[in-house]
């Protein structure tokens, strides 16, 4: 049985993961053209509204804009393990980390991160912590495309400094990752490879949600 709204100090999640790969699932447009169902048994940090195209491991966000035009209830509604910053988490409804101000920077306690402007920066931070072994990005392109801000269309929370805020995020990341990232996303950081060959080439081990939910919450 999925659990739905379970706290639980995530302080506790240091290196649990052993070097399992984690799929980091963006917003950006290049995501609605991926087929998620072959990451259903494989670990997955999706960020935001990633809930209407696909239900991930754990739902990552940090902003209060996700609670518009429904959110909250769909939120509430999933099955995922759900962690979002403590300040947009009044009533502690879910699990939480806190945001320390100054420049993106890795560390080893996954309840504590660092830096602001791009939620995919956190969230591989996160994952570091947690004991990942290689970082996959999906829909993490860092720029729009066609005029798109992410894969449902526009977001009316952009603004003029979102741009610049995707450049110094992802720099961090290519910059200062301790890990092997690989792009399945449109970002010219890095070469871009197909899903499929990554999971081939990666050989990560299944488990169902279920399993993913018992090792988090053991």
């Amino acid at each position: 049985m999925l659990r739905k709204n379970t706290r639980f100090p995530i302080e506790k999640w240091k290196n649990i993961l052993d070097g399992e790969p984690v799929f980091i699932l963006g917003n950006s447009p290049s995501i609605g053209n991926e087929d998620l169902s072959v990451l259903e048994d494989y670990f997955t940090i999706g960020i935001n509204r990633i809930y209407m195209l696909f239900e991930p491991t754990i739902l990552f966000w940090q902003d209060k804009g996700l609670y518009l035009d429904g959110g909250r209830e769909r939120v509430d509604q999933l099955g995922c393990v759900k962690v979002c910053r403590e300040q947009c988490d009044q009533e502690r409804r879910y699990t939480n980390f806190r945001v320390k101000s100054g420049q993106y920077a890795f560390g080893k306690n996954p309840s504590v991160l660092q830096g602001h402007g791009c939620s995919a920066a956190i969230a591989c931070q996160m994952a570091v912590a947690m004991g990942c072994g290689s970082i996959v990005l999906l829909g993490c392109d860092g720029e729009y495309i066609n005029g798109k801000t992410d894969f449902y269309g526009k977001n009316t929370q952009h603004r003029s400094h979102t741009l610049r805020n995707f450049t110094r995020a992802y720099d961090f990341i290519k910059n200062s990752c301790p890990n092997q990232v690989i792009n399945c996303s449109q970002n010219k950081r890095w070469p871009q490879q197909s899903l499929e060959q990554v999971i081939q080439d990666l050989n990560p081990s299944p488990k169902a949600k279920g399993q993913w939910q018992s090792l988090l919450y053991s």
